[in-house]
């Protein structure tokens, strides 16, 4: 991959365009450490993991590794079971290390002259390992590299921290409820060093205050309330400056995105993090289609195989409507084997937009609900709107994969993707 030029990615100084080639130019300088040996599902997903590629440093020797899958793994018998990931510290080469079965499993010890990469959560019901049963848990000397990427947790001092590495969580002093800091120690490291900050604790809240002491923050101050949270920060004389923080809530996050380039009859969003947002939304633009037909959509409940396709899994209601205004159709209520979110039109024809917002997704006592509108036009100046709702009807079970599909022929153009948003 080319390199780039380390530029401070600095948005009091820069302009919008000089900015985003400073943030094009870091990440070439970090996308090699950042990306070594990172963990992930297959594609498609499989019983195996798959890493990408990376590197080892060996005293003088400097072993580049290709990316590297495990062999098939198999699920447990009776209960749960954590296997882990390693690698060889002298050639990168991973090595699976199955745990024990247990009704609250532990993941096995980690060999010697190895470094870990992932604990894989394993089910009874497992068929295939997705990015949510995949826990990260590299190490910076499996990047070749000396960062301290976890250290102890910093306790406050009268609104101050001393880090000693480059990824610390904090801890509120005196364990109090909330606590702030103000002033961070440059003393251990480096002009342009990064630093990664989280929270210690569930219980105890600390808050980043801008501009009080040496923190100047993007947007103000940072509140560490969640556990998953994190702030980047760099160093830049005798101030922390901030490059990026962990979305606060009321923001839609771009989860994933999928383009369609060649003729699929089906667009596939799985692994979705069900546990990290309260709303997900699903939304698509410019949807071709081979032939005239009509798109509509399945859900998978978590730990299941396959698409839910009963004949009445799933039930809808709503209008469609024309450029006039006029009511075409009234949708009924009655049991479908997919959600009917509207008529797509052929490659010659100006092709398919539209929003659905899903509900739900993670409770396992609530059906499933999905509003949706979809509008498409066609060579002759007509315009046609679909607004709905609709609902899983099969039980309450949660979901963490959609399928968009066609009743007909493939899409061939169009772009989708999934947003997610959590509450404060």
């Amino acid at each position: 991959m080319a390199v780039g030029k380390w530029i401070d990615p600095n948005f009091e100084a820069l302009d919008s365009v000089t900015l985003k080639g400073a943030y094009d130019n870091a990440h070439a300088v970090a996308r090699r450490f950042a990306r070594a040996f990172a963990p992930r599902e297959a594609s498609p997903p499989a019983m195996t993991v798959v890493l990408d590629p990376g590197q080892i440093l060996d005293g003088t020797i400097l072993t580049e590794v290709a990316a590297q899958t495990t062999a098939a793994l198999t699920a447990p018998a009776a209960n749960p079971r954590i296997d882990r990931i390693v690698i060889d510290v002298a050639t990168g080469a991973l090595q699976v290390v199955a745990g024990a079965e247990a009704a609250s499993p532990t993941p096995p010890a980690i060999p010697s002259n190895t470094l870990p990469v992932a604990q894989i959560a394993l089910t009874t019901a497992t068929t295939e390992i997705l990015n949510a049963d995949i826990t990260d848990e590299r190490v910076a000397a499996a990047l070749g590299d000396p960062l301290t990427l976890k250290a102890s947790a910093l306790t406050i001092s009268a609104g101050s921290i001393t880090p000693t590495g480059h990824f610390h969580t904090i801890a509120n002093e005196a364990a109090a409820s909330a606590d702030v800091v103000d002033t961070i120690s440059t003393a251990n490291l480096a002009e342009g060093a990064l630093l990664l900050l989280g929270a210690d604790s569930a219980l105890e809240v600390p808050t980043l205050a801008d501009g009080t002491g040496n923190l100047k923050l993007a947007a103000g101050d940072f509140v560490l309330d969640d556990l998953n949270r994190r702030i980047l920060l760099q160093r830049r004389g005798a101030f922390w400056v901030e490059i990026a923080r962990s979305a606060p809530g009321g923001v839609w996050v771009e989860i994933q995105t999928q383009a369609v380039t060649v003729p699929v009859a089906e667009v596939d969003f799985t692994g979705i993090p069900i546990a990290d947002y309260d709303f997900f939304e699903l939304r698509y633009c410019g949807v071709r289609t081979d032939i005239d037909t009509f798109m509509a959509l399945r859900i998978r409940r978590v730990g299941q195989p396959s698409f839910e396709t009963g004949a009445t899994a799933y039930r809808l209601g709503g209008a469609v409507a024309a450029s006039a205004g006029a009511t075409l159709q009234d949708i009924g209520t009655s049991g479908n084997n997919s959600i009917a979110l509207g008529d797509i039109d052929s490659q010659v024809e100006h092709g398919s937009d539209g929003c659905i917002s899903v509900s739900n997704l993670k409770s396992t006592s609530l059906r499933k609900k999905f509003n949706f509108q979809n509008a498409h036009s066609d060579l002759a100046g007509n315009v046609r709107w679909r607004s709905a709702a609709a609902e899983y009807f099969g039980d309450t079970d949660a979901i963490d994969a959609i399928r968009f599909r066609t009743t007909a022929g493939n899409f061939v153009e169009g772009k989708f993707v999934l947003l997610g948003m959590r509450l404060s």
